[in-house]
């Protein structure tokens, strides 16, 4: 088993799992948030391109976790600064920005240790915080509570 930082060679494989993420994470909205569901045309496109976007971009962190050469699990992250923030004057923010791991591997703790691993890239760049997004309804959420997350905010939104 490794833990490494994404390159570009590695975007095909990991399309089909933002893919499925994707699509779980639709499967979670009701159908009040219907308008979530409906994918752009070029689906796997913007996918692709926003993979090597974030890989490209030294502020984003993509890593992936492997099991016997394939790639099992992934996580992003990314830093905003902050000034005049809720938090101080000015802090350094770190932004866990998803959590994949494959079905037939969930629940063997891979998910913690890919969590340890982008922690220790925001603690090496002084963040002074960590927040994440997540969807009410996913079940994720009480791997971050576990992870000690609070909830600081909530977010309403319309579609016009």
């Amino acid at each position: 088993m490794t833990i490494r930082i994404a390159t570009l060679g590695d975007v095909n494989e990991l399309l089909p799992l933002f893919v499925e993420y994707n699509e779980y994470l639709w499967s979670l909205l009701s159908k009040k948030e219907s308008f979530f569901k409906k994918p752009k045309k070029n689906f796997k496109y913007y996918i692709r391109k926003s993979l090597i976007q974030m890989i490209s971009n030294n502020k984003h962190r993509i890593l992936v976790l492997e099991i016997d050469g394939k790639i099992v699990g992934s996580i992003s992250g990314w830093i905003n600064y902050h000034k005049n923030s809720l938090f101080e004057d000015s802090c350094r923010i770190g932004t866990l920005g998803y959590l994949m791991v494959i079905k037939n591997y969930r629940n063997k703790g891979l998910s913690s240790l890919l969590k340890t691993e982008i922690f220790k890239w925001f603690k090496k760049r002084k963040c002074d915080f960590i927040v994440l997004d997540v969807n009410t309804n996913n079940p994720a959420k009480n791997i971050y509570n576990k992870w000690a997350f609070k909830k600081y905010s909530e977010k309403m939104l319309i579609p016009l």
